[in-house]
């Protein structure tokens, strides 16, 4: 049941990413019926409800996938408890979570950026601009306009495009 399980986890991510957010819930929801210890379920049901708009779900979800792998040998749900974060407004955590990955993953552009909008959305400017001039070393073209764009809730993506802006991307 377990690969089963993670095949309609899987299908719902798909769903999602094509932006079909009910076939996705539905699909996340059936895979964490199947097997609802499977942390990888956990994660990827957690970044659907996130893309959702069910960003509380989706944070208390994550952090329940953490717990249960407190290694995170999974380092997709720890960043994307960092998206959710930011989409819950709780800046705080998302700062702090972002700043912990980054010690491990220097490199990931991802988290730079994420780092750049968390601290423009809090009015941090100086530390969001060199958080931006780190993306773009890492990252020269980096897409802006694409970054954060599966929110179902457009208000959410312009938020989050709106604060890398605002850090100088």
């Amino acid at each position: 049941p377990g690969a089963n399980a993670r095949a309609h986890a899987q299908l719902g991510r798909i769903h999602a990413i094509r932006g079909e957010y009910e076939l996705a819930l539905a699909e996340s929801e059936h895979a964490r019926a199947l097997n609802p210890s499977d942390t990888v379920i956990a994660e990827m049901r957690g970044d659907i409800l996130m893309y959702a708009g069910r960003t509380q779900e989706a944070v208390a979800l994550m952090e329940s996938a953490l717990r249960l792998d407190p290694a995170g040998r999974r380092s997709p749900v720890r960043q994307a408890i960092v998206i959710a974060y930011f989409a819950a407004e709780r800046y705080p955590q998302a700062l702090a979570t972002c700043e912990r990955l980054l010690a491990e993953f220097p490199d990931s552009t991802a988290m730079h950026a994420m780092r750049a909008a968390i601290l423009a959305q809090s009015d941090r400017l100086e530390p969001a601009r060199q958080a931006a001039a780190e993306v773009r070393r890492l990252q020269p073209n980096f897409p802006v306009a694409e970054f954060g764009n599966r929110f179902a809730d457009p208000a959410t993506t312009e938020r989050l495009q709106a604060a890398l802006r605002k850090a100088g991307l």
